[in-house]
C-alpha cells in the first residue's frame, strides 16, 4: 500500500497546501494507517496538529501505543510547527460520539473551512 498516496490516483496537491489539523479515530496502528500518516506529516507544510485517537483495542495496551509513538516520531515532518496529541478519548479531541458513529478514517481540516467543534 506504500506508495499509493503519491500515486496519480490519489492527488493531494491542493489539500496539502492548506491542512492545518489532521485527526485519524479509531487508530489501530496499522501499516496503511501509519503510511498515511508518514505521507501527511511529510507533505503537508503547515500541518499544525495530529491528533491520534486510538481505537478501544489499542486503549488496553500501554506497549502498542509506546511502538506507534517511537513510529511517529521518527519520521521528517515537512511542517517544523507540526505537533502529534495522541487521545485515548474522543472527547478530549474535541469530538463528542455516540454509539452510532460509523468508523472514521480522518477528518481533514484546511486553512479557511470552519472547524465545528
Amino acid at each position: 500500500m506504500e506508495g499509493y498516496w503519491q500515486s496519480e490516483q490519489f492527488s493531494t496537491v491542493g489539500i496539502l497546501n492548506h491542512l492545518k489539523t489532521v485527526k485519524l479515530h479509531w487508530f489501530e496502528g496499522s501499516d496503511t494507517e501509519l503510511d498515511l500518516v508518514r505521507y501527511l506529516v511529510e507533505n503537508a507544510n503547515i500541518l499544525e496538529k495530529i491528533y491520534i485517537i486510538y481505537s478501544d483495542t489499542l486503549k488496553l495496551y500501554d506497549a502498542g501505543q509506546a511502538s506507534i509513538v517511537e513510529k511517529l516520531m521518527q519520521l521528517n515532518k515537512a511542517s517544523p510547527c507540526a505537533t502529534y496529541h495522541f487521545v485515548n478519548d474522543a472527547t478530549n479531541a474535541g469530538q463528542n460520539m455516540s454509539q452510532g458513529t460509523l468508523k472514521q478514517l480522518m477528518i481533514l481540516r484546511t486553512e479557511g473551512l470552519e472547524e465545528s467543534d
